[in-house]
């Protein structure tokens, strides 16, 4: 938003691009090799309570965002993105990519629900 202060306007590029097909591969997963950062390593917390609110939170922050930025100002800003070797993308992009990241590891929690309740189900 700082950005689009600066200018009278702000015009999405003609050549704008949305690699949707490269940023839906981040929802599927073993879909690209990728070594997780050590930062990144899970720890066994916070609780799966607080993990849910987080989620919850963090899905109403991009919403408000989304609607903040209703009049393309989501283009104006980039950012690196080495997961995927995406390289810069804008807002709108970051967005979509936090989107198929959690449903990444929805689809994982899903798999070992199903593992686990065909192991104890016997």
């Amino acid at each position: 938003m700082e950005i689009s202060k600066s200018t009278n306007a702000v015009f999405v590029p003609n050549n704008y691009y949305l690699d949707w097909e490269k940023l839906k591969t981040i929802g599927e997963h073993r879909s690209f090799e990728w070594n997780r950062p050590e930062h990144m390593k899970p720890k066994g917390e916070p609780s799966l309570i607080e993990i849910q609110e987080r989620l919850e939170k963090h899905f109403h922050e991009c919403l408000n965002h989304l609607a903040f930025i209703k009049n393309d100002e989501g283009v104006l800003y980039k950012t690196m993105m080495s997961v995927n070797n995406l390289g810069k993308i804008d807002v709108y992009h970051y967005i979509y990519f936090l989107v198929q990241h959690s449903k990444r590891h929805l689809s994982q929690m899903q798999k070992i629900k199903i593992e686990f309740n065909e192991l104890y189900d016997r």
